[in-house]
């Protein structure tokens, strides 16, 4: 495997992990573009660095994050869009098996998990949603979330309470945050 075919899938990655309706209504000019070209221009070694020392991600993905909305004509103060692309595009980075085999990461998979497990959940009103409602479910373990309105006005503050509860339900779960998504997202006719 050739660094520029790695260059190629993370480009790929860029372009498909944001898409006009992870964004829709969130900018105030053209923002895909610059979006992915941002998204390409992550440093994965730098990432991943950051990963294996899990208490250095939060802190390297909050420099992200608002680096990011310094760059990205969002509205509001862009903070939560920007958390957004971001999160989804590491996920979408990490659950490509080219990069995972070009960079070395375990293949086992409890050993990737606990790789992956630093990662935080993409936050949007369907996962919202489920994390509400599993936190209403689960009296022993309740938490006062903050009030859900959107990924345009999320703040860092509200998105830590969320990621929080997230880490709660993927123990219930038996999986890590970033899996939530997959039973969170909008459920597929197909597997109901």
């Amino acid at each position: 495997m050739t660094e520029i075919f790695i260059k190629k899938i993370k480009n790929r990655i860029a372009q498909t992990a944001v898409v006009n309706s992870t964004i829709r209504n969130m900018h105030s000019a053209p923002a895909l573009a610059p979006i992915r070209i941002k998204l390409n221009n992550l440093d994965i070694e730098k990432l991943i660095k950051n990963i294996y020392i899990k208490d250095n991600y939060t802190l390297y993905l909050d420099e992200l994050t608002h680096d990011f909305k310094k760059n990205i004509p969002f509205k509001n103060d862009g903070w939560g869009p920007s958390r957004k692309c971001l999160n989804l595009f590491i996920r979408d980075l990490f659950y490509n098996s080219f990069i995972r085999e070009y960079y070395n990461l375990p293949s086992n998979f409890d050993l990737y998990n606990a790789f992956l497990q630093p990662l935080e959940l993409p936050l949007d009103s369907y996962v919202a949603k489920n994390i509400i409602a599993y936190n209403l479910k689960d009296n022993s373990k309740k938490i006062n979330l903050p009030r859900w309105n959107s990924v345009i006005s999320l703040k860092q503050i509200d998105s830590k309470a969320y990621q929080n509860k997230a880490i709660e339900i993927a123990k219930l779960e038996n999986c890590i945050p970033i899996h939530l998504d997959l039973i969170f997202w909008k459920p597929s006719k197909i597997l109901t």
